[in-house]
């Protein structure tokens, strides 16, 4: 009986290592007309581009061209956000944020361009809007009055496993954004947040 032999050959495994991201914003109004405003930053600097998106001018990869077809494995993401008061007393005021990560290429606009910013244009998708949209972990808040502060009650950290591969330009993008079916176009809403996330990375490679 003749036994075949396989000439597959496994190249060496890419190694794991973990990164994380911060997000503070406080009393940042996100207003609620067409497609909702929402707030975006980079959790993960687009692959192959000069990382500017340090905290400080110390940071450590300021300036550096980060790797490419990276993959993304793992994300395990803490929120607390904060509906602040919307008028003298606290009122009933039915309203949704929501928390989102993910893959974005930096083609679509300038990497700097959704950088820690506000943006009403719809480019951006808004995570408590778009549901087609691939998101990488979804977290929401719904509150039925303003001022209420809100923390995930079974677990201070949620966790995803969907894997995404970052090819060239792409990176992971934070996003928040709100949703009010019964407001009017007109309204805007503010908000507190405090964000911490880690990410599971298979490294990637550099570009000589």
């Amino acid at each position: 009986m003749r036994r075949r032999r396989s000439s597959r050959r496994s190249g060496p495994k890419r190694k794991l290592y973990w990164t994380g991201a911060t997000f503070s914003a406080n009393q940042i109004e996100l207003a609620n007309a067409g497609f909702g405003e929402v707030m975006s930053a980079w959790f993960k600097w687009p692959s192959g581009l000069q990382d500017f998106g340090g905290a400080s001018a110390t940071d450590v990869n300021e300036g550096f061209v980060t790797a490419s077809d990276e993959t993304l494995v793992k994300t395990i993401l803490s929120t607390n956000c904060t509906l602040n008061l919307q008028g003298v007393l606290q009122d009933h005021f039915l309203c949704t944020g929501v928390v989102g990560l993910l893959t974005w290429d930096a083609s679509i606009v300038s990497a700097n361009d959704v950088d820690v910013v506000v943006d009403p244009s719809g480019i951006v998708p808004n995570p408590a809007r778009d549901y087609s949209a691939d998101w990488i972990i979804r977290q929401p808040f719904s509150f039925c009055r303003d001022n209420f502060s809100i923390a995930p009650q079974e677990s201070i950290f949620i966790t995803s496993k969907a894997m995404r591969k970052l090819p060239p330009r792409t990176g992971i993008l934070f996003v928040f954004g709100f949703e009010d079916i019964l407001a009017s176009p007109e309204e805007s809403v503010e908000w507190d947040l405090q964000v911490d996330c880690r990410m599971l990375f298979k490294s990637g490679y550099y570009s000589i």
